[in-house]
């Protein structure tokens, strides 16, 4: 039995269903982030209301994962932490104070005494304090996000959740395409087939924390960038979030009218999404048009069709869409101030007999043909999904590997130096963790 501490109402377990849980706990989510404390003292009363067994489910319900419920309630319980006298000597942020949770009642509440603890303390600042160190210096993941490694862990427990907290803005960036585009032609009624419908309608979606990534690694507040294959609404949605100039092209008025639907996710640094082909820029770009960045994700060849629009290159043959990316590319360079990079996200795609086409190695020679270098190849590991439903059939047939990676292909125009130190105008020594606390 358990016993409201401020009201003296006996709670019941099996008393709610899932859904009167989640609403219960979400209420104080949605009414105030900063109300941690509460948010996780109504999980804890939650968790006995609706049962053990019915918990997970509730947990589903609610606007975060399941690791941050169990963070919120180990802060809610924490003796200093739900002291309200405490209250505006704490950091509004549940990740600095999970891990200010793992101190000691007494040493906690002398950490803020001492304002040791204050209002800006930051999560570098707090691990410190619970491993004893004095003056800690941030660390990778501290100062860029993720340490900046050549290959991106997109299945990791940190990336996972930036993504999350990126979605929960209400972003739909599938919206103004068909379902199932990635599973295009694979309709079949086996139970793999069947399997890979339930749990996802298949629609590749752009991630929003590799997009964050991009745009503070290789660009600064303020600057202009040009996405000649946007489709969905992600990339100008996040560039708009961080106050990037953003412009983005598409073949198909259905997908520019369905991004701009979501105009009222962005800040007043509006994203400008345009209808126009990307293998003809000239036609939508005045001659003297400039750019400072280039950012994109063109379709994999046919891997996706996303549309029977005739100028839409993922329904033209290998060669044909060859020669229209490498044109894209040269025309979207073409606009690209001196001293600034290209971003282009690309994955390799078989033939019709099983056999890679090495489309990332073309893209590469696309952009060396439009006078840019190579600077970084980063390997980009995907959540893996339903792929171990299907990696065992095409392996037993004839030893091909489920693909389970993409690419990110980072060029500069013009000197390394110079390009770095643009991009670096107006960074913070320690990663501005600016989405949501």
């Amino acid at each position: 039995m358990l016993v409201d501490a401020e009201t003296g109402e006996v709670l019941l377990a099996d008393e709610w269903t899932p859904r009167e849980a989640a609403e219960y706990v979400t209420d104080a989510w949605q009414a105030a982030v900063s109300s941690i404390i509460e948010t996780g003292r109504r999980l804890v009363e939650a968790k006995l209301r609706v049962g053990h067994g019915n918990w997970l489910a509730a947990v589903d319900l609610m606007p975060f994962g399941r690791s941050t419920a169990e963070y919120l309630m180990q802060t809610a319980k924490h003796p200093t932490l739900s002291n309200p006298s405490y209250s505006s000597s704490l950091p509004a942020a549940w990740r600095t104070l999970s891990i200010l949770a793992q101190l000691p009642e007494a040493e906690l509440t002398d950490l803020i005494k001492c304002q040791r603890v204050t209002p800006e303390l930051q999560q570098f600042q707090a691990r410190a304090l619970v491993t004893g160190l004095r003056n800690p210096a941030p660390s990778l993941a501290d100062r860029f996000g993720v340490p900046p490694f050549s290959v991106l862990d997109r299945r990791s427990g940190d990336w996972m959740d930036r993504k999350r907290r990126w979605m929960e803005m209400g972003i739909a960036s599938e919206v103004g395409r068909d379902a199932g585009l990635a599973y295009a032609g694979g309709g079949g009624s086996d139970p793999v087939s069947m399997m890979l419908r339930e749990i996802s309608d298949g629609t590749s979606v752009f991630d929003p924390a590799l997009c964050e990534l991009v745009y503070r690694w290789f660009s600064p507040p303020g600057a202009r960038i040009l996405d000649p294959f946007c489709g969905g609404s992600v990339r100008g949605v996040v560039a708009s979030a961080l106050a990037r100039q953003y412009v983005g092209v598409d073949v198909r008025q259905e997908q520019i009218d369905a991004n701009r639907n979501q105009m009222h996710l962005c800040t007043d640094v509006t994203p400008t999404w345009v209808l126009g082909d990307a293998t003809r820029l000239g036609d939508t770009f005045n001659a003297d048009e400039q750019f400072d960045m280039i950012f994109s994700c063109p379709p994999y060849a046919d891997l996706e069709v996303y549309s029977d629009e005739p100028n839409d290159i993922s329904t033209w043959s290998y060669d044909d869409f060859l020669a229209g990316h490498a044109k894209a590319i040269h025309d979207s360079c073409n606009m690209l101030r001196p001293d600034r990079y290209a971003a282009w996200v690309i994955g390799d795609v078989r033939d019709s007999k099983g056999r890679y086409r090495g489309l990332h190695h073309a893209t590469v020679d696309a952009f060396r043909d439009a006078g840019l270098q190579v600077v970084n190849e980063f390997i980009l590991l995907d959540p893996l999904g339903a792929h171990p439903i299907r990696a065992g059939r095409p392996f037993v047939a004839n030893r091909k590997a489920t693909l389970v990676h993409q690419h990110l292909l980072v060029f500069v125009k013009g000197d390394v130096k110079r390009s770095a130190e643009w991009a670096s105008a107006g960074m913070d020594d320690v990663w501005d963790d600016g989405i949501a606390n």
